[in-house]
């Protein structure tokens, strides 16, 4: 059975207030002080609640995956799990995954996290495989790591090597600042970058890492 509930605003409005609850649409419909109507299930005996269990890994802003608990209404099985990719296909914005288990949400993520590196690297490759070479520059360092813009990753993405690495295999002092620098590359993937080499700034404007029309930048 449905039963409606009439308010005096639209939710989240100041002068919001429910007001009476009918069985029947067009009473609700039809009483003078409604402005928001809200269709509802009748509910007849107890409902269980259990924990659902959260994991949200916000994808290109270089965080950890962050995990979460809430009490919601108990589906009645307790093999219910949920995982989605939210935002464009190639280039998701987050992976989220839900379970009634901690563990299982667990294993699940680790699962996804697994199949999200593995298309993201499959990309790489058919990103490196139509250069002559493959040039990144340093973006900044941090924490004795060197963030790089690469053909492959955007400047949110916050991709980073070991500093050191770069420094012994191009012949740098280790002292010396990195910031700013063109390298290429021998090896180029999602996840790492090897075989330094220092090289001059391209002679043409450097791409614009951040914009689905820079070079090899893919979003």
């Amino acid at each position: 059975m449905k039963v409606y509930l009439t308010a005096s605003d639209q939710p989240g409005e100041y002068n919001y207030t429910n007001l009476r609850i009918f069985t029947r649409r067009e009473d609700a419909e039809a009483y003078e002080l409604a402005a928001h109507i809200e269709e509802f299930d009748l509910t007849e005996g107890p409902v269980e609640v259990r924990t659902w269990h959260t994991i949200r890994w916000h994808l290109g802003e270089n965080q950890e995956p962050q995990e979460r608990t809430e009490r919601r209404d108990f589906d009645g099985n307790t093999s219910t799990f949920r995982a989605t990719w939210e935002g464009p296909a190639r280039r998701p914005t987050a992976i989220v995954v839900g379970s009634w288990d901690m563990e299982t949400t667990r294993e699940a993520f680790a699962d996804e996290r697994a199949q999200y590196m593995g298309v993201r690297n499959h990309q790489a490759a058919e990103c490196t495989a139509g250069l002559d070479r493959i040039e990144v520059q340093v973006w900044y360092e941090v924490d004795g790591r060197a963030v790089l813009k690469t053909p492959v990753h955007t400047t949110s993405d916050h991709f980073t090597v070991p500093r050191d690495r770069i420094a012994e295999q191009a012949g740098i002092a280790p002292g010396v600042s990195l910031h700013g620098l063109w390298f290429t590359v021998d090896t180029l993937t999602f996840t790492d970058a090897d075989g330094f080499t220092i090289c001059a700034a391209p002679s043409k404007s450097a791409p614009d890492f951040t914009t689905p029309d820079g070079r090899g930048a893919w979003l």
